[in-house]
């Protein structure tokens, strides 16, 4: 049988991230596991931090994952 490869929910009593890439990371781990809510709090947190191409296109994903209209105040 093959190990279910997909990450681990974030654990509720790690440190949360300081960093861009660490909201990135942990957002991108919600979205792994289907809960889209945090995932665009996170990416919507790293894009304030930082406000790149990769970061938006990122935010722009959780939106549609999430089915919201979200992602289109990016590309105004």
């Amino acid at each position: 049988a093959t190990a279910d490869r997909r990450p681990a929910a974030p654990a509720p009593f790690a440190p949360p991230p300081t960093t861009a890439d660490g909201l990135i990371a942990r957002g991108l781990g919600y979205l792994e596991t289907g809960d889209p809510a945090p995932a665009l709090k996170d990416l919507g947190d790293a894009y304030r931090l930082r406000p790149d191409g990769r970061t938006a296109a990122l935010l722009g994903y959780a939106h549609s994952r999430a089915r919201t209209t979200g992602a289109a105040a990016l590309y105004r």
